[in-house]
């Protein structure tokens, strides 16, 4: 048997093919987190790709960790959007001042050793100490997370 490293093993598992150095996979992701950051773009590609409701919501959590407290009327409006969107789709939000969200990702359980934990901010790959594929994504990651079940869906594009 060929040897294969963790990130091998837990994208074989998480996407149900054997999986490869330089394969490209669809997985089922355990956990998303958005922030303050990155969140209000994605919301704005899950409407342009016609999302309507976010499928696996409890997959999902947003922290508003990076304009904590807001700085500015913007960053305010930011944040009401961001509690108006999770409390419509029952997604949990960790709200300004509970903490720094991927600190939280771990504390509550979620990177845990064979999963598979995106955040939609670089700092994702911290979840890696846990034995836990933990990586960085787009906005646009985050809102077809948000669109798609753990079967995959056919998002159209923002462009058409």
């Amino acid at each position: 048997m060929v040897a294969r490293t963790i990130a091998e093993k837990i994208l074989s598992a998480k996407s149900g093919r054997d999986a490869r150095a330089r394969d490209t996979v669809v997985c089922r992701v355990d956990c998303a987190l958005g922030t303050d950051g990155s969140t209000p773009m994605a919301l704005d590609y899950f409407e342009a790709m016609g999302g309507k409701r976010v499928h696996n919501p409890s997959r999902i959590v947003v922290a508003l960790d990076h304009y904590a407290p807001p700085p500015s009327r913007h960053a305010e409006q930011l944040h009401a959007r961001l509690r108006t969107f999770t409390a419509a789709n029952g997604i949990e939000l960790w709200d300004v001042g509970e903490g720094i969200g991927h600190q939280l990702i771990v504390e509550s359980g979620r990177a845990l050793p064979g999963g598979l934990v995106v955040g939609a901010d670089s700092h994702a790959v911290t979840y890696g100490a846990l034995n836990c594929f933990g990586t960085g994504i787009g906005s646009s990651d985050l809102a077809a997370i948000l669109m798609c079940g753990p079967s995959g869906c056919a998002c159209r594009s923002p462009s058409g």
